[in-house]
């Protein structure tokens, strides 16, 4: 009897140990998701937070500016030629004053002509690049009194390869929005600058 207990009780415990649930293997602690900062995109500030654009046919060219600043309708001098932030009234005759804050033309010379230093600018700086896929140059300096720019007033020009023509885009330190923000402004038109056909053909001078 006792050897059929003891038998009994092993078969149990084999048993019981079948059925016993599998150990669960351990499980490493989850690391934190990783997080990804992206760089916030740049905000642009100042006079060219907001823009409007129009389009030179004379010159071929489109170019934003400004969306608080006027430009010229075109009734005397082809349209969206000057900027500034007051209303532009141009008289027939008359020339453009050194206080609008930014000038735009196409001058029948060629690029290399223009890009000559000029007696009538001493420069302080000069830089070349390229606008819109043509060679350009970027000229700072000072009147010198020798020619229209009145001696002292500073300049900041580009002059772009049009050619055989030249566009030139300035600004002077005349009138009341200050020289600095007038050449940030200028850069920036600049940079989104595109040509979109063939400039009219101009008089020979």
């Amino acid at each position: 009897m006792s050897r059929f207990v003891l038998v009994l009780a092993v078969i149990m415990l084999a048993v019981t140990a079948c059925q016993r649930a599998p150990e669960e293997e351990p499980v490493s602690p989850t690391s934190p998701a990783e997080t990804v900062t992206t760089p916030a995109s740049p905000v642009a500030t100042g006079p060219m937070a907001r823009t409007a654009s129009c389009e030179n046919a004379d010159a071929a060219y489109r170019i934003d500016y400004p969306a608080d600043w006027e430009t010229n309708t075109g009734d005397v001098l082809a349209e969206c030629s000057l900027f500034d932030p007051e209303p532009i009234d141009i008289e027939p005759g008359t020339q453009i004053g050194f206080d609008v804050a930014i000038a735009i033309r196409a001058e029948n010379v060629s690029f290399e002509r223009v890009a000559e230093e000029d007696m009538a600018v001493d420069e302080t700086s000069r830089e070349e690049t390229t606008v819109a896929g043509r060679q350009a140059v970027r000229v700072e300096g000072e009147g010198t009194g020798q020619a229209l720019v009145p001696d002292g007033m500073r300049v900041y020009r580009y002059a772009v390869d049009l050619d055989g023509a030249t566009l030139i885009a300035v600004t002077y330190d005349a009138g009341e929005l200050d020289f600095e923000t007038k050449r940030q402004v200028l850069d920036e038109m600049v940079a989104s600058l595109q040509f979109v056909g063939t400039p009219a053909p101009r008089a020979t001078p």
